[in-house]
Order: C-alpha cells, then sequence, then structure tokens
C-alpha cells in the first residue's frame, strides 16, 4: 500500500448475531448499538478521523445478556444515543474517504454495515459499492500466527484478545466496547505489517 493511502478500522456492538441466510433487509436482522471507527494514515498511521456513536433504540431494545458483554444499558442509549441511521451514514462515508477497512471477524461486521445500508439507505448502487470495497480481516490474517486451538486441539479463528495478546504480550482490557476493540484491531493490524517488513529485510 502506498504511503497516501488510508486504513478505516471499524466496530459494531450490535443487538445480535446476523441471521446469514436471511436477506439484509429481514425485520429480524439485529441493530447496531454501537460503531467506532478510526480512518489511519497507512505511512504516518496517525488518525485522521474518529468516530464514536451509540444508536437511540426506536422500536427494538437491548437485551440484558447483551448489555452484559458491551455495557449499553437501554437507558443509556435513549439518553446519550443519535438516530441509528447516523451510524450507517457515517461509516458509509468514511469508507469512501480510506482505501482499506479492516475489522476483527471483518464478514460480521461487513453484514451489520449492509443491514443498516439497506434498512436505512436501500440504494443498490451504494450497496453494490459498498461490497466492493477492499477489506481485510485480522481474526482471518492472524490465525496462523496465533495457532489458537479449540477443546478438540484443533486451529480455531482467534479471538480479538487472543490476537492483541500474540502480538503486544499485554491482556486486552475492555474488550466489547466497540472503540476498544477498534484500537486493538488497529494494533494488530499494524504489528502483522511490521512482521512482514522484519521477514522481508
Amino acid at each position: 500500500m502506498s504511503a497516501d493511502k488510508h486504513i478505516l478500522f471499524f466496530d459494531f456492538e450490535t443487538t445480535g448475531i446476523p441471521l446469514w441466510n436471511d436477506p439484509s433487509e429481514a425485520d429480524a436482522q439485529p441493530h447496531a448499538v454501537q460503531l467506532a471507527a478510526k480512518l489511519v494514515n497507512f505511512k504516518t498511521r496517525k488518525t485522521v478521523q474518529t468516530i464514536d456513536l451509540i444508536a437511540k433504540p426506536d422500536g427494538w431494545s437491548i437485551s440484558p445478556e447483551l448489555t452484559e458483554i458491551h455495557g449499553i444499558t437501554n437507558e443509556y442509549a435513549m439518553l446519550f444515543g443519535v438516530p441509528e441511521k447516523l451510524l450507517f451514514e457515517t461509516l458509509f462515508a468514511l469508507a469512501r474517504a480510506s482505501d482499506l477497512r479492516v475489522a476483527h471477524s471483518e464478514p460480521f461486521d461487513a453484514r451489520i454495515q449492509r443491514i443498516g445500508m439497506k434498512r436505512f439507505m436501500n440504494d443498490e448502487l451504494l450497496l453494490e459499492e459498498w461490497r466492493a470495497g477492499n477489506r481485510a480481516c485480522t481474526m482471518r490474517d492472524s490465525k496462523k500466527d496465533v495457532n489458537a486451538l479449540n477443546a478438540a486441539g484443533r486451529l480455531k479463528n482467534p479471538t480479538l484478545g487472543e490476537s492483541y495478546f500474540h502480538y503486544t504480550k499485554q491482556t486486552l482490557s475492555g474488550a466489547h466496547n466497540a472503540m476498544v476493540d477498534v484500537e486493538a484491531c488497529e494494533t494488530i493490524y499494524f504489528a502483522m505489517r511490521d512482521n512482514e517488513k522484519q521477514a522481508a529485510e
């Protein structure tokens, strides 16, 4: 990637897992609870734009089980949240300004964006533009390096915390806050790039 390129790191917290076999416009698809993203210069690694938004529930709610994971209550989201559509519109605008978008378990976060775009924007040309964007997944790309094993002793997809610990030797604190996850993803991505550069020297 050339020096003037920009990378978009992003993460959603949601009301649930996407219904992978159902269309994005299905009413039962999950809603976004929080979006965090950072647009970063590839060469300087300086952040040029940051967003951290919570959606205001509108006809949907956050279950107690998911509040236990990400810490966002219905009361908090109603008090401080913004219209959910703004999360998807803002991320799409940042994606247009980027040359690569990166997430940990990128297919999940990309699908949440497609669901939101279908729900609130419903423009097939914009959806196709999103689908065609360059993307990378730190979960997939770090899998061999991390070498995390499941209970049966087989190689598995590493959690964000497992990948973060592998490259930093530090325990990730505050996971499942979207901005914490974004910053961890950024750290993992650049650690992988640095390792590739060192291996090539």
